[in-house]
């Protein structure tokens, strides 16, 4: 996953990481039984971000 957050004084952080799930079954359906989050990073402050 990848975030862009614009602070209160119009600049931007970017941050991300991936997810490692394990996913589990029960009689309501398919859930995350455990999540991790890996390789997580933080870029900024960045000057200008153009979606």
């Amino acid at each position: 996953m990848i975030i862009h957050v614009q602070l209160p004084d119009g600049g931007w952080i970017t941050g991300g990481g991936t997810y490692e799930d394990r996913y589990e079954r029960s009689d309501s359906g398919w859930w995350i039984g455990r999540r991790r989050v890996t390789a997580a990073f933080d870029l900024g402050p960045l000057s200008e971000v153009r979606p």
